[in-house]
């Protein structure tokens, strides 16, 4: 069995004016209220139910002056007291999942068309009700979440919905179904026509390794590490210092094909230092900007590659869901894969992976070993030569593919390799003439 080899997990991993991928020297660690349910309510409880059209000027019949809370909500307004008030408890991408719900509400209830002090009533927890018959079953639950941070944030008010009493039980919030193979094989086989390797490496970072668009936006190339040659071996980067969606760390071999492309794309890219985004921002018509690129602009470019090689629908999230299955197929622990994905590679297993907790440099040798042509590996294409070959040639071609040995190195292995068969087979023959 080969020692697993050592990689540097979260150290800089290229220097800056060439085009190799310098292994680093050491391997350190990859580190690793709700508000009052009972809204605000004037007059006698028996009276009649307010209508939901919004009424100008009362509040369930009582008038309004001019105070605070008397005037017309602002979509705007809510949006940036939203984001002040929860800057440091969310992320930027998850403000802006949540701010989609909040433009779906407004647009739904007519939002700009009632006071601070009208949702304070029956009113606010009726336009919720009513907002929500309108969402798949499934889909409530998070819908809820989000309604409740925007309206005690972004409104500031309290939360008049008691999800026991006024919803019943929820269920859980729906999974997406992994893709049909025959998909991904049609997108692959795709874009290996792709001549904009810029496109082509957006891709396969997605569809090799499962990962968000956020993670392929926030790749630097201080996150790429290389073997001895140089040669792109290792992507690892600590999702707590590049403020992924979770703190959880992504440390993935490197396919050949991959590697190429990693290769390629250096040698063009007007952005190659080690802390530039290996994906840099870039306008329709091909201009470039050191900044990272946005989730929704890597949206963008996926749509306009399905519509240029008309191809069968297919998000990112998808190919998230479809590596975690090829991972299963071919045979990857939970946790290597989720070392792959940027899942937590401790909490992401059941109870029996708890306690087998290898080191990372394991993790990745496995996946290495379980998937040398990467996820997409299991869609076929590659000749099978184990059973015509000693496991001893497959592992030095490999290494040599990979570029972890030279070419010298190949051929002296190889020819003692072909030295040991042929004595293997002139005993063999020996025995059978006996």
């Amino acid at each position: 069995m080969k020692p697993a080899r050592e990689y540097a997990l979260n150290a800089p991993m290229g220097a800056s004016e060439t085009d190799g991928f310098i292994p680093s020297a050491s391997t350190p660690e990859l580190a690793g209220v709700d508000g009052d349910n009972t809204p605000a309510i004037s007059g006698d409880e028996h009276s009649e139910e307010p209508e939901l059209e919004p009424r100008l000027g009362t509040d369930e019949g009582v008038r309004i002056s001019g105070g605070v809370g008397d005037e017309l909500l602002r979509v705007s307004d809510i949006t940036e007291r939203f984001r002040q008030s929860t800057v440091v408890r969310l992320r930027k991408e998850t403000q802006d999942t949540y701010l989609i719900v909040l433009r779906r509400f407004a647009k739904s209830a007519n939002l700009e068309t009632f006071t601070k002090r009208q949702l304070a009533t029956r009113m606010g927890k009726k336009l919720i009700l009513r907002y929500l018959e309108g969402i798949p079953v499934p889909s409530r639950r998070y819908q809820l979440a989000a309604l409740k941070s925007l309206w005690m944030k972004g409104i500031d008010l309290p939360w008049p919905v008691d999800p026991r009493t006024d919803l019943g039980k929820l269920p859980t919030v729906g999974r997406r179904r992994s893709p049909p193979d025959v998909t991904v094989q049609a997108w692959h086989e795709a874009m290996s026509h792709e001549k904009d390797v810029y496109l082509a490496l957006e891709w396969s970072l997605i569809a090799y390794f499962g990962w968000r668009p956020s993670h392929v936006c926030k790749l630097k190339w201080k996150h790429i590490q290389g073997d001895k040659n140089g040669y792109p071996a290792v992507i690892a980067a600590n999702g707590a210092a590049e403020r992924f969606k979770t703190n959880a760390c992504i440390a993935a071999s490197i396919p050949c094909e991959v590697a190429e492309m990693l290769v390629e794309w250096k040698k063009s890219t007007p952005y190659g230092l080690p802390d530039h985004p290996v994906l840099p921002w870039r306008s329709v018509t091909g201009r470039y900007a050191g900044r990272a690129q946005s989730p929704s602009m890597l949206r963008d470019q996926w749509s306009r590659l399905k519509r240029k090689w008309s191809l069968p629908p297919l998000r990112p999230c998808e190919c998230r869901h479809w590596v975690a299955t090829a991972c299963r197929k071919l045979g990857l622990s939970k946790q290597a894969s989720a070392l792959m994905m940027g899942h937590d590679s401790f909490t992401s297993g059941e109870m029996r992976d708890r306690y087998d907790n290898p080191e990372e440099n394991e993790l990745i040798e496995e996946q290495h070993a379980q998937m040398p042509n990467g996820t997409l590996g299991l869609l076929g294409g590659h000749a099978e030569v184990t059973d015509t070959l000693p496991k001893g040639a497959v592992d030095l071609l490999t290494d040599y593919m990979t570029g972890m040995i030279g070419t010298m190195d190949f051929a002296t292995n190889i020819e003692r390799l072909r030295e040991q068969m042929r004595a293997q087979r002139a005993v063999v023959s020996k025995e059978a003439v006996l």
